[in-house]
């Protein structure tokens, strides 16, 4: 199996793109994922749709919004509660 990650942008408009592929390919969601990480002594995250592997070719995408959602201690982020 060839699996790549398909990096989106860090922006609202690629969030929503993000979810419109999960939208329409509900059929192939195996996982959808939030990884958090310290960038610039800031916690962020990124978020993950990770769809069934293609019939043909055996190859599974990974859609990635990296790095730019900010995870704040208090309170969710609206992206995140989007997604």
């Amino acid at each position: 199996m060839i699996q790549r990650f398909i990096e989106l942008g860090e922006g609202y408009s690629d969030l929503y793109e993000l979810l419109e592929i999960a939208k329409a390919n509900q059929e192939r969601i195996t996982h959808m994922l939030q990884f958090e990480t310290i960038k610039n002594e800031k916690k962020v995250c990124s978020l993950v749709v990770i769809l069934k592997p293609t019939t043909t070719g055996d190859f599974q995408p990974l859609y990635i919004c990296r790095e730019g959602i900010p995870v704040l201690e208090n309170k969710k982020s609206k992206r995140v509660i989007l997604f």
